[in-house]
């Protein structure tokens, strides 16, 4: 049985188009796009190649140009933009990845767009020109926020500046966004990498993506997708967290052999994310109304029965005041009594209550001789409270797994420990993760895990 949730996984990853994000890219062959970029490990990149070596969606830049030209001016934005990947890799921020990623890929996609005015000074340059470089400075500038809504806004802000530069249709365009998130536990994993690729290829030429050294062969492609499948071992795992790795990617293509691509230097290539075994610990605290009874004791004041002084009668009511009211207290049906606590001679006859309501009760006495009594009246104040509690669920996430509570809206908090032991904290929908969710409407919360 234990097959069964892996294929459904495995499908998944077929279906997951969407996830990877590599630029566009014009080839330094006229036959091909050269692939030499091996797949790694976050750490060993950090350690000895740097962020270039890390991040380096745009490749190698083989021109050099002026300071305050366009070209230098994308070529700092570059520089930025794999700083923040390398930063927000190592602080296990996917989304700030996927950000940085988006912020790469137009500033490749621009390099190509823009190719025939890299040597002109930035000040020169057309005012559409100049707008579409201020998009792509705001949302590099906003890539450092550690808050994941924030990040994600800029990512989708600087797609849409991407999407929007006119690269030639005969550039192989590679069109889906990383990183492409895969499993540890699936024998295979399936990479799919959608853009505009060349609707055939040269006799014994196919797509190539090398990873960690391994070159494997595209087991399907068409002008819109290329489809990979990897052994698990070829991928780079991590005990705990995503652990981050490229492949290059190589596609076979035609360029015009004195066209500005040859300049360029570009190369494609897929960031993976190979996650840990868990997506981690979700606590939802929830409130909860109850009600509980509270009961005080009530006196009266002293009462004073002067037979000597012709009154042979009385008769008392313990009545609530206003403020016992307004607190909800409530006379308790059947707890007036009377306490009498000096009597001399005489016989004393007790009419017993006369009235009673949740307000009052009122009773009456008589003495049959002239002597003198002093009584007081006593009962039971009642009143239910109503206050309400925090009560806590906890659960292990599996990937592909959700779980709906039936909790009304602001009346929950979601806390979730990621797999690497940070904990995020929501009370609202979010679902700028592309690895956790938390959906929320006026009557239930929803938490899930990749994919959803």
């Amino acid at each position: 049985m234990r097959f069964i949730p892996i294929a459904a996984l495995a499908c998944c990853q077929i279906s997951l188009s969407g996830c990877a994000s590599v630029a566009a890219v014009a080839a330094a062959h006229p036959a091909a796009i050269a692939a030499v970029v091996e797949i790694l490990p976050i750490a060993a990149v950090m350690g000895g190649i740097g962020l270039v070596g890390l991040a380096g969606i745009a490749g190698e830049q083989t021109e050099s140009h002026a300071p305050g030209t366009l070209g230098a001016w994308l070529k700092e934005r570059q520089t930025t933009s794999e700083s923040g990947a390398s930063g927000a890799m190592a602080a296990q921020r996917e989304v700030s990845v996927t950000a940085a990623l988006q912020a790469q890929r137009a500033i490749a996609r621009a390099r190509i767009a823009l190719r025939d005015r890299l040597a002109a000074r930035v000040e020169t340059l057309d005012a559409g020109t100049r707008d579409t470089l201020s998009e792509i400075d705001a949302a590099i500038a906003t890539l450092p926020a550690a808050e994941p809504r924030v990040a994600k806004q800029a990512g989708d802000r600087i797609q849409l500046v991407a999407d929007k530069l006119a690269v030639p249709a005969q550039v192989p365009q590679v069109r889906s966004f990383g990183p492409v998130y895969l499993f540890p536990f699936l024998p295979f994993q399936t990479l799919t990498v959608r853009g505009n690729f060349p609707a055939q290829y040269p006799e014994g030429e196919v797509p190539k993506l090398t990873v960690n050294g391994r070159v494997f062969k595209a087991y399907t492609y068409d002008a819109q997708s290329l489809g990979f499948s990897l052994p698990a071992d070829s991928l780079v795992q991590a005990a705990q967290g995503v652990a981050w790795s490229r492949a290059e990617l190589e596609i076979p293509w035609e360029a015009p052999r004195f066209d500005t691509f040859a300049r360029q230097g570009f190369g494609n290539f897929v960031v993976i994310g190979m996650l840990p075994n868990s997506p981690g610990r979700v606590t939802i605290d929830h409130q909860v109304e109850i009600t509980r009874s509270e009961e005080v004791a009530r006196t009266s004041e002293a009462l004073t029965l002067n037979a000597d002084a012709g009154e042979s009668e009385q008769t008392a009511c313990l009545t609530l005041t206003p403020a016992e009211l307004a607190a909800g207290w409530k006379l308790k049906a059947g707890s007036v009594a009377p306490v009498f606590a000096a009597q001399s001679g005489g016989a004393l006859k007790d009419h017993g209550k006369l009235s009673e309501d949740e307000r009052s009760a009122c009773w009456r006495v008589e003495l049959n001789s002239a002597e003198r009594l002093v009584w007081r009246l006593t009962a039971v104040l009642r009143r239910d409270v109503r206050e309400s509690r925090t009560e806590s669920e906890t659960l292990d996430l599996a990937w592909g797994g959700s779980r709906v509570f039936n909790f009304p809206a602001g009346a929950w908090k979601v806390r979730y420990a990621k797999f690497e032991g940070a904990e995020g904290v929501f009370g609202e929908t979010d679902l700028s993760s592309p690895l956790f969710r938390v959906e929320g409407n006026a009557r239930s919360v929803k938490v899930s895990a990749y994919p959803f």
